[in-house]
């Protein structure tokens, strides 16, 4: 629904910005519904890296 008044938006996943475009492109995308209502995995570049204690 957002998607039809929006220009632009940001898909959060756990707070972590995991898609993000036009409102017509996101709409394209078949991994949105996925995204929002939850299960997909999250990109490797999403996770913190391991410090050395």
């Amino acid at each position: 629904v957002a998607l039809k008044y929006a220009d632009r938006a940001t898909v959060l996943e756990n707070g972590v910005s995991v898609l993000e475009g036009s409102a017509a492109d996101l709409r394209q995308r078949t991994d949105i519904k996925t995204y929002y209502l939850g299960g997909a995995p999250l990109p490797p570049q999403h996770f913190p890296k391991e410090t050395a204690a």
